[in-house]
């Protein structure tokens, strides 16, 4: 059976202080789930009871505003695939375990977590909990119950506590 995603897709790496509903408005036309997606690392998570999905972004982290921005694009796609993956039983073909779990994205930057990265997390991970497409698209679910997305250093995973912003 084929499985076609069209979640509306905003560019999140905005202004932390813009409000909920301007955030929604920024779309930009709607894209499908490539046919596969690379994840680094799959885990149970027993503490937490989630499945969890990894991805490895460390840098080098470009001084050009505009090439970050087109990093921090390439992550946020990669965060709502894995997401799309997830809510539409992608990632339970391969992981059957995981059926009912609630997921995490984790982006891991062991090196140093730019503020622009976790800004984009934390609007990412509200996007996907309060937009009407990804939350009722979880709710309707059989595949997962829930999904957040983190960084590592939000779960104090990293000792570097420095907050590395664009290169000079």
């Amino acid at each position: 059976m084929e499985i076609r995603l069209l979640h509306r897709r905003p560019w999140l790496a905005v202004d932390s202080d813009v409000s909920s509903n301007e955030l929604f408005d920024r779309f930009e036309e709607a894209a499908t789930m490539p046919e596969r997606i690379t994840i680094e690392k799959v885990t149970d998570d027993p503490g937490t009871g989630e499945l969890v999905l990894y991805f490895v972004e460390d840098g080098p982290w470009p001084a050009d505003p505009n090439a970050f921005d087109a990093v921090l694009k390439r992550i946020q796609d990669k965060i709502l695939d894995a997401a799309d993956a997830s809510i539409d039983g992608g990632v339970a073909a391969v992981y059957p375990d995981s059926i009912g779990k609630r997921i995490r994205i984790q982006v891991d930057s062991p090196n140093g977590c730019p503020d622009q990265l976790d800004q984009l997390i934390q609007n990412v991970d509200k996007y996907l909990r309060e937009s009407e497409d990804y939350s009722s698209a979880v709710k309707a679910s059989q595949f997962v119950s829930g999904i957040r997305v983190v960084t590592g250093h939000m779960l104090g995973r990293f000792l570097t506590t420095a907050k590395s912003s664009r290169a000079t």
